[in-house]
């Protein structure tokens, strides 16, 4: 996928986040927020971004982020069957298809 695409990554906490990728490093993708990657498209300022375990970072999935969401909600609300379904939710995803150094 070139920079540019918009990513499903699970933050090191477990919460679900959408990102534009920036750029590849191996074992990393490095993702920026939408809002830094418009400024870079407009105004040509490099985005803050940040690197991610490949094994992080999927296809983007809508439905499946809304999904993700709601458990990764539930679970900081204290539901204790938030974590499975969180498990059971990332299974899911599918691997990010990124250039493979």
């Amino acid at each position: 996928m070139p920079r540019g695409d918009i990513v499903l990554a699970r933050t090191k906490t477990g919460q679900p986040i959408v990102r534009r990728v920036w750029q590849e490093d191996g074992d990393e993708v490095q993702i920026a927020h939408e809002d830094y990657y418009v400024r870079w498209i407009k105004y040509k300022v490099a985005p803050w971004v940040f690197p991610l375990k490949r094994a992080n970072v999927f296809q983007h999935d809508e439905q499946l982020f809304q999904s993700l969401e709601r458990a990764f909600a539930q679970k900081r609300q204290g539901d204790t069957k938030a974590d499975a379904e969180l498990e059971r939710l990332w299974k899911t995803a599918q691997p990010y298809g990124g250039v493979r150094r």
